[in-house]
């Protein structure tokens, strides 16, 4: 507090105070919020640091921004921005507001909203008190206390939150929900402001409820057709059909206003369309979640009855009235045993003082509240509307039907916004249930395996991680955890009869369950881990046991549980081996839950995994001709099938060490299993790998938060990563060219090429360097199939084409969403989960984000190395038709890392510079430039690269500028393409797009093929004193660039002053490298072609030394015909 100044109270409730304040030494107006911390339970504590830390993430100029918070010995302490006033005001003073300035206050809020559901929060407490005004008009939405920021596998919530006016129809039929209630509480505001009156209205909150689910909304005659439209889209009742993001930002009536701020690091926003798949799964999590109907909604029922209670109550103060005291208590005991009747005394009595006490505090309640809220109040203390109240559920009542316990079961469940059991009163009463039918089912009785499911299920549900701490530890005290469950399940076991029943494995199924839970989040490991021993034998017996079969994958999950934390245990392989054959090739046994965070066969699959690789390479090889080998990869390749429901059989840690596995026994026999991935069936090997390349960012979202195996996408352990180091196997053998065919056409089959690229558009861009390498193995391998799968799956991701504004405007610029900058400017680390979506990725974007660090430099070259081959199939395609940026090539070509600055010169080579869509005086003529730098490059890779990029373009300058003097007719075509495949043998490498770059004037008043040749003289020096390089790739590229500049008008005078024919003479007639000889032959064939050239040979008797060296060269037919141009007597 002694940052701040305290200035007036602007405001009071039963949270506490607000106060205008300002900021020590600065001025800034805050507001204060003292919140107390007496009389509040610990939870109502843990529900306010959570509103808190929900708000601090928050920075919007339409969301109040959070400056500080802290906590004294006796209050919580909230600092905001100050604000003027509130939303509400204006409405009690104005009634209702033109409609320009509903617009603007609209579009204010759909800013707002779109900015949480972005971030994945959930408002639930849209209203008119909720929106603050600042200054200018600014709107503010503000109180998060009921907020909830939903995990990406939560699809939809089912706590009934809010105020009743601005509910939406499945709110108050208390069906699931998800952020479309919230776009509905907007509709209703913007209305009222509109009309002066919320869409419905009523006295009684009954008939209300009936009104927002059954009753059209009345359009008044004065709202323009634009905002009829957008309140008809957000009051739809059907939330599916509901006006919704993204076509919401689209809307005519907003459309100009919003402000969407860029926000890179959020992961699956609530504010992109769903997918097939995961609208799929939501309908099911809505199915799963939706309360069950019986008769009157419960909601309006519990409403009733409280109204009941009170009427009840009334009627006995007027009987008392004129009686004495005792008479007085004697009434009000007999009316509360009628109302309770499993209630002892001392609760009846604790339940009239709060009744009353509740009744004394509605009476206060402040006039200028109408009938509604009153209603309200009264009849639903579990929703809130104004001032938030602590509220009783039925976890304070007796617990014995089993409707009650059901009802116990959905309170507990994982997210429930319900508070938790006071551990006084509830533990016993469970305690107390779990012993009775303990009982009833040791002595065989279908009763008890019925009676304990429910409370099995509450106790499972405590345990959970959204569990109290205090009353998880009170529960396993109490009720003795794990030993409770660990005796029942040995009882079970021990009971021949009982094993028999039908309902044995599912009654041991739920106990292991729980068992599972209470070993991973509530088990001291260190001082309670004696039993261990005697749990390991009891699951390796339910493992074993045929009449156990549907509990095989459990017990195996709990085994390996045990062995995680040290505890032995001993397995016979050939009894684990058949048992786990039997599971997998037996239909899923549904009824069987998995252990939280777990798939279904994780367990099988470590115990496995353990016994083959602790066995020996004996093991390994029965076990690649055993049945169970092939019903693994049948198993999971139906587990991955895109056309067959989710079931979690495995999770992502489960496929992890399936792939772990998978590559132990491919170590071991390769040769055994590299034939394996010819083979491209539907049950295949290879087609199963095809379905793992997309499983991290397919699966990881389900998965999001989950307790159980720990999981991480990064590094080694990704299953794509681990996937393309099992399809890299047949590249690392010694194998027949016929198999590694098969294998080719293989990988064609199941797509690998299209997935590797769509993978690398998907997954962490740390990781991206093992896909692009395998990538680029069979675009080498296989150019002819892989080349044009490639082009076609880049041309439909737009991996090498800008956007279609960037095209119109043909500006050359990155599109929105790509890194700026000249230099390689950064893209973000951006993944996809589930199915939410990074920024768009091209070859640019990727490799500015690759550039940026050294320790990426092999993800670059491989990218480089993708391009370069795209680039080759299409005949030197013009730079912008690949879209990368010719900046971050400069930049590559500085770049530290000899691999990436010889990759960057290998794909210039490869492209051609000439572009009409280029603009001169850019910096493709810079890209030259560092080229002929490149010359120099103290690695002989990159000089390597640099001269043969700088030969291939001073040929290209030199054709173009022939075909310009030439005056050939022009073909006809359209701007250079990538095509879906590599160009025909015949096709013409220019294009008149082509053409016309060279035409097109340069800064200078020179045409752009002359300014190209000022710059390819500049690297005529260069080039001959690389002909005395030692290296003979290096003197080879360096020939045949030089024979290139013979074809332009300024590089024949050039070559002539630095004496270029006496020095491509000498490397003809005297290197000792027969493919050196032949490119300086060729080039001394192109210098014969043009007269001052071939004058100058003459000058030098070079016909007769290439006679002299004739007779022993090898590239004779080459030297008899220059011999013929350069000695006239043999010509005539």
């Amino acid at each position: 507090m002694e940052k701040y100044h305290v200035l007036e109270m602007i405001g009071e409730g039963s949270f506490g105070r607000v106060y205008k304040g300002r900021k020590k030494y600065s001025g800034q107006v805050v507001a204060l919020k003292f919140i107390p911390k007496v009389g509040r339970s610990e939870k109502e504590l843990r529900s306010l640091r959570r509103e808190i830390e929900i708000m601090r993430g928050l920075r919007h100029p339409n969301v109040v921004l959070l400056l500080d918070s802290f906590e004294t010995d006796r209050e919580v302490v909230v600092v905001t921005e100050y604000a003027e006033g509130e939303l509400f005001q204006i409405l009690e003073d104005d009634g209702s507001l033109p409609e320009a300035q509903v617009r603007e206050i609209a579009c204010q809020l759909v800013s707002a909203l779109y900015y949480l559901h972005s971030h994945r929060i959930l408002h639930r407490d849209m209203k008119p008190q909720n929106i603050l005004l600042g200054k200018g008009g600014v709107v503010k939405l503000c109180d998060f206390g009921f907020a909830r920021a939903m995990s990406v596998s939560t699809l939809v919530l089912t706590s009934i939150k809010g105020t009743p006016l601005y509910m939406s129809p499945e709110l108050v039929e208390e069906k699931p929900y998800d952020h479309t209630a919230d776009l509905w509480s907007l509709g209703c505001i913007l209305y009222e402001l509109h009309t002066g009156a919320p869409p419905f209205y009523t006295n009684s909150i009954f008939q209300l409820v009936q009104l927002i689910v059954r009753d059209p909304v009345k359009w008044p005659e004065s709202m323009s057709p634009d905002c009829t439209s957008f309140l008809k889209g957000l009051l739809t009742k059907d939330p599916q059909k509901r006006l919704s993001w993204p076509h919401l930002l689209k809307h005519p009536f907003v459309s100009e206003g919003i402000l969407v701020l860029s926000d890179e690091e959020t992961d699956s926003p609530l504010t992109v369309s769903l997918s097939p798949d995961l609208q799929a799964l939501k309908l099911q999590q809505a199915k799963e979640k939706a309360a069950p109907h019986c008769g009157e909604q419960r909601l309006l029922r519990k409403a009733r009855e409280q109204q009941e209670r009170e009427k009840n109550k009334e009627d006995l103060t007027v009987r008392a009235q004129g009686k004495n005291t005792g008479g007085d208590n004697d009434a009000r005991e007999l009316i509360w045993c009628a109302i309770f009747p499993h209630q002892n005394k001392k609760q009846r009595c604790a339940n009239t003082a709060r009744r009353l006490g509740q009744a004394k505090s509605m009476r206060a309640l402040s006039p200028r509240q109408g009938q509604i809220s009153r209603d309200y109040a009264r009849e639903f203390p579990s929703v809130e509307v104004g001032p938030r109240q602590p509220f009783s559920t039925i976890l304070g009542q007796e617990v014995e039907s089993d409707e009650e316990w059901q009802r116990l079961v959905e309170t507990t469940q994982p997210g429930s916004q319900a508070p938790l059991p006071s551990p006084v009163s509830f533990v016993p009463r469970l305690k107390q249930r779990l012993l009775s039918s303990r009982a009833q089912i040791l002595d065989g009785m279908l009763e008890g395996a019925c009676r304990i499911r429910q409370p099995l299920r509450v106790l499972w549900n405590l345990l959970t991680v959204n569990s109290d701490p205090g009353l998880c530890s009170t529960v396993a005290e109490e009720i003795e955890l794990p030993h409770f469950l660990l005796d029942l399940i040995a009882d079970l076991l021990g009971n021949e009869q009982v094993k028999q029943q039908p309902w044995c494995a599912a009654v041991l199924g739920d106990l292991m369950t729980a068992l599972g839970v209470c070993w991973e989040k509530h088990f001291n490991w260190d001082t309670e881990g004696e039993r261990m021993g005697e749990a390991a034998g009891l699951l390796v017996a339910v493992l074993h046991s045929a009449c156990l079969a549907p509990l095989t994958s459990l017990a195996a999950s709990l085994l390996t549980l045990l062995s995680h934390h040290g505890v032995p245990v001993e397995l016979r392989t050939d009894q684990f081996m058949a048992a786990m054959e039997k599971t997998l090739s037996s239909p899923v046994e549904l009824s069987v839950p998995a252990l939280p965070g777990w798939g279904l066969y994780d367990g099988l699959l470590t115990l496995l995994y353990r016994t083959v690789s602790e066995d020996g390479s004996s093991s390994v090889s029965q076990f690649l001709d055993s049945a169970l080998w092939r019903h693994l990869w049948l198993r999971v390749n139906l587990a991955l099938e895109e056309t067959t429901p989710h079931l979690n059989c495995f999770s992502l840690t489960g496929l992890q060490v399936f792939l772990s596995l998978a590559q132990f026994v491919f170590t071991r026999e390769p040769y055994k299993c590299v034939p394996l991935l010819a083979n491209s069936n539907t049950d295949s090997v290879l087609t199963t790998l095809a379905h793992l390349l997309t499983a991290d960012w397919e699966r990881s979202g389900e998965e999001n938060g989950a307790s159980g195996p720990s999981y991480s996408t990064s590094g080694a352990n990704s299953v794509s990563v681990m996937t393309c180091h099992l399809l890299c196997f047949p590249f690392a053998l010694d194998i027949p060219d016929q198999a590694v065919e098969e294998i080719l056409q293989s990988y064609q089959r199941c797509d690998i090429v299209p997935r590797l690229l769509q993978l690398s558009l998907a997954l962490p861009l740390t990781l991206l360097e093992l896909p692009l390498s395998l990538l680029c193995r069979l675009l080498l391998s296989d150019p002819q199939q892989s080349l044009p799968r490639f082009i076609a799956a880049a041309e439909a991701w737009g991996f090498f084409f800008p956007s279609a504004e960037a095209e119109r405007n043909g500006d050359g610029q990155p599109p929105r969403g790509e890194p700026a900058g000249s230099e390689g400017g950064g893209a973000g680390e951006g993944d996809v989960r589930g199915t939410g979506q990074s920024e768009h990725r091209t070859a640019s974007s990727l490799l500015a984000f690759f550039l940026q660090s050294e320790g990426l430099s092999g993800s670059a070259v491989e990218l480089l190395s993708l391009i370069s081959q795209a680039a080759r199939c299409s005949l030197h395609p013009p730079l912008p038709v690949l879209y990368v940026r010719p900046s971050l090539l400069r930049t590559a070509m500085d770049h530290p890392d000899d691999r990436v600055r010889a990759a960057t010169c290998s794909l210039l080579g490869n492209i051609s510079p000439l572009d009409a869509r280029a603009p001169s005086g850019q910096l493709l003529p810079l890209l030259f430039q560092s080229l002929i730098e490149k010359l120099q490059d103290p690695s002989i890779q990159v000089r390597r690269s640099a001269c043969r990029a700088v030969g291939n373009w001073v040929g290209l300058v030199g054709q173009a500028e022939s075909h310009m003097e030439n005056e050939k007719p022009r073909l006809h075509g359209a701007k250079p393409s990538m095509g879906t495949g590599p160009m025909k043998e015949g096709r013409h490498l220019f294009t008149r797009t082509e053409r016309e770059a060279g035409k097109r004037k340069g800064d200078d008043g020179t045409t752009g093929t002359a300014a190209w040749a000022e710059l390819a003289r500049g690297g005529v020096k260069a080039l001959l004193l690389l002909s005395s390089e030692p290296d003979p790739v290096v003197r080879r590229h360096c020939c045949a660039a030089l024979g290139n500049l013979a074809a332009i008008e300024g590089g024949r005078a050039a070559l002539l002053q630095g004496d270029g024919p006496r020095l491509l003479l000498r490397i003809a007639c005297t290197d000792s490298q027969p493919a050196v000889q032949l490119a300086a032959l060729t080039g001394l064939r192109a210098f014969s072609q043009h007269d001052a050239l071939r004058q100058a040979l003459v000058s030098l008797d070079a016909g007769e030394k290439l006679r002299r060296v004739s007779q022993h060269a090898p590239h004779q037919r080459h030297c008899h015909w220059l011999i013929t141009k350069l000695c006239p007597s043999v010509s005539a």
